[in-house]
């Protein structure tokens, strides 16, 4: 009698058990993707050569910091404190959503009559005659819900001879107005708007004369 007790408590005892373990893994929540948002819908942007005379402006290399590199999107949660959000993740990687929006952006800053932005892919264009190239080596990028959120990079532009023609630095920073993430990746997307504003502005006076570095 007594050996049949033990057996039945260790069945309760394992059943218990796994039903621990299954209430655990059972609760994780489901992980969500986000993109960042820009002036207009995302469009099939051109890879050859337009006809007129519309300048061609190329952008990429896009460079992030390695903090940056990866698909969880980083949050601050202190002046020296950076938080893993585990199921908080870019759709694709940071790199590609920063060239995918600002093509989009300075495709709408940049009048179309004028210009044609494209994607940097130096194997597939040698022949197309780039007038500007646009290269942007992102410092920080980064937010915590409910306070401000801080773009930090350096971008230079070279005309058809690689030459640099100017080189900048922009710190644009803004307010996320509110707790969620949905409103972090909109604070994120609006100061990414900010500096497409001075990039389109500078390419914009490349044509009007020599710039300034």
């Amino acid at each position: 009698m007594r050996r049949v007790l033990f057996c039945r408590s260790g069945i309760v005892a394992l059943g218990l058990t796994m039903a621990v373990l299954s209430g655990c893994f059972g609760t994780s929540p489901p992980a969500r993707f986000y993109n960042l948002s820009s002036l207009r819908s995302p469009e099939p942007v051109p890879s050859s050569t337009p006809g007129g005379n519309i300048a061609i402006l190329a952008v990429g290399p896009m460079m992030v910091p390695d903090y940056l590199n990866r698909p969880e999107i980083m949050t601050r949660a202190g002046r020296n404190e950076m938080r893993v959000n585990e199921y908080r993740r870019w759709a694709g990687s940071l790199e590609s959503n920063l060239s995918r929006s600002i093509i989009d952006n300075l495709s709408v800053l940049l009048p179309s009559e004028r210009y044609s932005v494209v994607r940097w892919l130096p194997s597939a264009q040698s022949n197309v005659p780039i007038r500007y190239r646009f290269m942007v080596d992102v410092i920080r990028f980064d937010a915590d819900p409910g306070g401000t959120v801080l773009l930090e990079a350096d971008w230079s532009v070279y005309g058809m001879d690689k030459e640099v023609l100017l080189m900048r630095k922009s710190t644009v920073s803004g307010k996320v107005n509110g707790t969620e993430f949905e409103d972090v990746i909109a604070a994120m997307s609006k100061t990414l708007e900010e500096l497409c504003r001075d990039i389109a502005s500078a390419v914009s006076a490349l044509d009007k004369g020599p710039a300034k570095n």
